[in-house]
């Protein structure tokens, strides 16, 4: 089964890190990218995800708004 896994950082080269990671895992994963909290939150109710990996420091809606609107 195919596991969901968001993720959001303001930073494209964390993002990349982390999927280069995950990717060499060798598990079967569906990864999905937010650039900011705005769209992460959107993606997070748009999909059903098993995980969020997000950082807490991020402008417009930082990590910890995004998980109390979740």
């Amino acid at each position: 089964m195919t596991k969901k896994i968001l993720l959001v950082d303001d930073s494209a080269t964390v993002r990349s890190v982390i999927r280069v990671y995950l990717t060499l895992t060798g598990r079967s994963l569906e990864l999905l990218d937010a650039e900011d909290g705005e769209r992460g939150l959107r993606l997070a109710r748009l999909m059903s995800v098993d995980l969020i990996l997000l950082d807490v420091n991020m402008s417009w809606i930082d990590g910890f708004e995004l998980c109390r609107a979740l």
